[in-house]
């Protein structure tokens, strides 16, 4: 009997008739009997001694079932075997399983967690294997050090996935962005819970008089969201895992989103879950299957899915390449089913930057790109921006937007929001004003040479310009993504190349901007579900009455919380991701 495996090509961009097999994409995930119980993440070789043909066929339909994959013996990183004495065992294994401490467990664990719903831990079933102590410690560093993305790929994440239909109500409108296994079947009747609670204490720096208390509510812009939770932190990064491998993974978006919302759920509520982990299913967001994680993760110190994934080599790999500019989820998968195993290859296969700078280039500044900024830093370089800018056009106002108006000490790049000065006239059409839309890309061309003249902006990675009549007249938002290198001061006495955005709009609409470029991809996510639900369409653009074009006048944040009837939830506090 043979077990086949996906093979790889040399590049995700490669011509020819051949068709690229995805290593990563699920198996048969269109099968009717298909359930999320392992993951692509659990890739399985089935010993076929002492099993029948039927036997072993029914294992490996089994583990597709669960949603796991069957691979052969290289790329495993489980073995399942019917027999139980480690010597013989032996004589079926290569040196290469032996070398990589390939966990070797009985078959029952595939049969155990198809009865209980749910991937097992290993060890009540390990025969043999399991990584040595030293690639435990290496391999869980680096599942811990890349789950996450910066603040551009988030961006990039939430526009790759559209807007579910016309809701009938907050609660069901919800429940169809989600997989049928993790999402929400019937309501739950909260008010005892609800009440059960004290209001919400902020975690980051000090309490605010006047903060939004804490609601058991379907939308994440409608709970205060610290920047790390105190009571269940660590519970929300090991579903962060299993939500960026559902990502990585391929064809398992809305699952992803079902992750999402219960991590944003469960980062916002006030206490600690330790106690009474069944009082997660309460908690608007959190489905049955999640529900069961929970329970498993406080019963047993951890969830054993997520450990399996943190030891895979390919999530590793492909969740660093997530790190790089322009590249997500999809091209994270096609680079390593092209044969990338590092950043540099996929630079050199023209990725990231390599889209639009010499590969060399981009290998010899990726190294500074690669470390995050201070926030002294971060201001430094917007003020050094503005204040070019403020010669150009005068009585501008500007915002640094993403992960730093959150409040993180760290930032992957740099967002900043301008505004341009003056507000339309009465009377005035949107595109007669003083900064019209012509005007507004003369500024921003202007700044750049301004800049590049300077030597502060290194590289100009790519500058939007608008594609239709309706951009030119109504969506007016230019955005450069740009490389810069800073001058030495105390602030920066070792300076770097950075990444910064660099994003210029009409007074009219900064508001929408500010919001729509702070984050986190959460509460943008779900602000952009209300809006629609209450007839509006949201954008960094603009906030615009569904079926109209114009958007509506919101030069501040506040405009947009007011007209949406929403409670103002300050920047600190719309930390709805891990």
């Amino acid at each position: 009997m043979s077990n086949s495996v996906h093979q790889s090509t040399p590049s995700p961009n490669r011509k020819g008739k051949q068709k690229r097999i995805d290593l990563i994409e699920p198996q048969n995930e269109s099968s009717p009997k298909r359930q999320r119980v392992l993951s692509s993440a659990t890739r399985i070789f089935i010993l076929a001694d002492k099993l029948t043909t039927e036997e072993h066929d029914a294992l490996r339909s089994l583990v597709v079932d669960l949603g796991g994959m069957n691979a052969n013996m290289t790329f495993a990183n489980v073995i399942l075997t019917s027999m139980r004495a480690p010597r013989r065992i032996e004589r079926y294994l290569n040196a290469d399983v032996i070398n990589r401490h390939v966990p070797v467990l009985h078959t029952s664990w595939l049969h155990d967690s198809a009865r209980e719903r749910l991937l097992l831990a290993y060890e009540p079933y390990k025969i043999m294997g399991g990584a040595s102590p030293e690639l435990e410690k290496q391999r869980e560093e680096l599942g811990l050090d890349v789950v996450g993305s910066s603040e551009h790929e988030q961006t990039e994440e939430k526009k790759a996935i559209p807007p579910p239909s016309p809701p009938h109500s907050d609660s069901q409108t919800l429940q169809e962005e989600t997989n049928d296994d993790d999402s929400q079947t019937e309501d739950e009747d909260d008010a005892t819970f609800q009440r059960a609670l004290t209001p919400f204490q902020s975690t980051q720096q000090e309490d605010c008089e006047g903060d939004p208390d804490w609601k058991n509510v379907d939308y994440a812009c409608m709970r205060p969201s610290p920047l790390k939770s105190k009571q269940n932190q660590a519970l929300v990064d090991e579903l962060e895992v299993l939500r960026l491998q559902r990502i990585l993974a391929g064809k398992q978006e809305m699952n992803a989103t079902a992750y999402g919302r219960a991590i944003s759920a469960i980062k916002a509520y006030p206490h600690s879950l330790q106690p009474n982990p069944s009082n997660a299913k309460n908690l608007k967001g959190v489905g049955p299957k999640i529900a069961k994680l929970i329970v498993q993760y406080y019963e047993e110190g951890r969830i054993a899915e997520v450990d399996a994934i943190r030891k895979d080599s390919a999530f590793q790999t492909m969740s660093r390449f997530m790190q790089l500019y322009g590249v997500g989820p999809k091209r994270a998968r096609e680079y390593y089913s092209g044969g990338a195993r590092s950043m540099d290859d996929v630079i050199k296969m023209g990725g990231s930057l390599g889209v639009h700078l010499h590969i060399d280039e981009c290998l010899r500044i990726l190294p500074d790109l690669q470390r995050t900024i201070p926030r002294l830093e971060v201001e430094e370089i917007s003020k050094t921006i503005f204040d070019e800018l403020n010669i150009i056009a005068p009585g501008s106002t500007y915002v640094i937007c993403g992960g730093y108006r959150r409040g993180k000490p760290e930032s992957n790049d740099v967002d900043i929001v301008i505004s341009l000065p003056r507000p339309l006239q009465r009377g005035e059409e949107p595109d007669r004003g003083i900064w019209n839309v012509k005007e507004q890309i003369a500024v921003m061309d202007k700044l750049l040479k301004t800049l590049k003249r300077k030597a502060f902006i290194t590289h100009v990675v790519n500058v939007s310009t608008p594609a239709s009549v309706y951009e030119m007249t109504y969506s007016r938002l230019e955005l450069a993504e740009v490389v810069v290198m800073p001058s030495r001061s105390e602030t920066i006495p070792v300076p770097r190349y950075r990444r910064v955005d660099i994003i210029l709009g009409p007074w009219e609409t900064h508001g929408a901007a500010v919001l729509g470029w702070t984050g986190s991809r959460q509460f943008e996510r779900d602000i952009r579900l209300l809006a629609k639900h209450k007839g509006f369409t949201f954008h960094s653009t603009g906030l615009v009455h569904q079926g109209e074009r114009a958007p509506l006048s919101t030069p501040q944040e506040e405009d947009i919380f007011e007209i949406l009837g929403l409670e103002y939830m300050p920047p600190r506090l719309r930390n709805c991701d891990a």
